[in-house]
């Protein structure tokens, strides 16, 4: 996952925006193709002249495709907090909009889960709340670090509790002066955040190490959900053999019905391969999560050799969440610099890992006090 850093030190906070992608994407499809025939035209109907040179017309439209990407890559969304107002200003030419605060606001941080082209999608919505009155100010899809971030700098910009939507209908009310405490502190302060401790589940493929402040916990792809998602595209290219794809003398024929008439098993012999391969490095894949007093790393490996790595100091991590899809479960770890999560197969397996995780570093910063 991309790190992401917050402008939380100065009154504006700004995010990538899609105000002028349409403008972009015109400018840069002109650019490309009408540059050229652009400048012969500026020529001939305002010029009258029949003389020119198609450099100038190519440097044109190179313009025009700088002028789209800038567009495309820099426009922002802006935030700031004033007296009794939050003002947004998005893209070049919309003006600005301000939704007022007066009694008791809140802002709340909250998932919103949607299926976009057959994929489960989470959006993350930053909400103002005043009374009766709710504005949503920002909606972002799998954007969880920046909606924190936003909700946070609005949160103490305001100087009001930032709510989080930690489960459907669980919330945790967090104060302003306290959005900065690591995890340690955090669920002494709030002790919902800790929870009771889970106790470990009966069918449990997750190698457990360590005892006090030094845990490790291990897994392979099977625990890591990836053995089904394989299996499942494994199944459904074998669906597809069987649908007919072409018609000969009135009868419909499909890959397999092909594959016996020309005795050819190209296709399934490839197919094959390719989950005898899968599978072998299936069962290489390791995922590894290592607490100590100082910090936690998480890294994932192929037969040994390291693939990705991750380590966040134990006075940066603010919390532990997990999260449920359709296909998975993912156990986020949580910084106002960076979000990473690890996959598990089962519900109660992160739920566990959370909790003792969570439980360990509670215990601990107990003790250093």
């Amino acid at each position: 996952m991309a790190r992401f850093k917050c402008r939380c030190d100065c009154d504006v906070f700004a995010l990538p925006s899609n105000a002028n992608r349409d403008l972009g994407i015109f400018l840069v499809f002109t650019g490309v193709v009408g540059g050229v025939p652009l400048y012969y035209l500026y020529r001939m109907l305002v010029l009258h002249t029949p003389v020119w040179d198609w450099r100038h017309g190519a440097t044109f439209g190179l313009f025009l495709v700088l002028a789209g990407l800038a567009l495309l890559v820099w426009t922002r969304r802006t935030f700031r907090v004033r007296e009794g107002f939050v003002e947004i200003r998005d893209g070049l030419f919309r003006l600005s909009v301000r939704y007022p605060y007066h009694d008791e606001p809140m802002i709340r941080l909250q998932p919103l889960a949607a299926e976009v082209r057959g994929r489960q999608v989470e959006f993350w919505q930053v909400m103002l709340v005043d009374g009766k009155y709710e504005f949503l100010l920002d909606s972002r899809p799998d954007r969880m670090q920046e909606s924190r971030c936003l909700a946070e700098f609005l949160a103490k910009g305001i100087g009001c509790p930032l709510r989080v939507q930690r489960e459907a209908g669980v919330h945790l009310d967090i104060e302003a002066a306290d959005l900065d405490l690591p995890l340690g502190e955090r669920v002494h302060r709030y002790p919902s955040l800790l929870g009771p401790r889970i106790p470990r589940p009966e069918v449990f493929p997750i190698r457990e190490e360590g005892t006090g402040s030094t845990r490790t916990f291990s897994w392979g792809g099977r625990t890591s959900s990836l053995l089904p998602e394989l299996s499942g595209f494994f199944l459904a290219a074998l669906a597809f053999s069987v649908i007919p794809i072409s018609e000969a003398q009135g009868r419909q024929y499909s890959l397999l019905d092909l594959a016996r008439l020309q005795g050819d098993y190209r296709y399934f012999q490839v197919l094959l391969g390719f989950f005898t391969l899968a599978l072998f490095f299936l069962f290489g894949y390791r995922v590894k999560v290592a607490l100590t007093p100082k910090q936690i790393q998480a890294r994932t490996s192929l037969w040994g050799l390291p693939l990705w790595s991750r380590v966040l100091p134990l006075n940066k991590l603010e919390e532990i969440l997990v999260r449920s899809f359709a296909q998975s479960t993912l156990l986020k770890f949580i910084s106002d610099e960076e979000i990473f999560s690890l996959r598990v197969f089962r519900r109660d397996l992160g739920d566990y890992l959370a909790s003792e995780l969570r439980h360990t570093i509670a215990g601990a910063t107990e003790t250093q006090a």
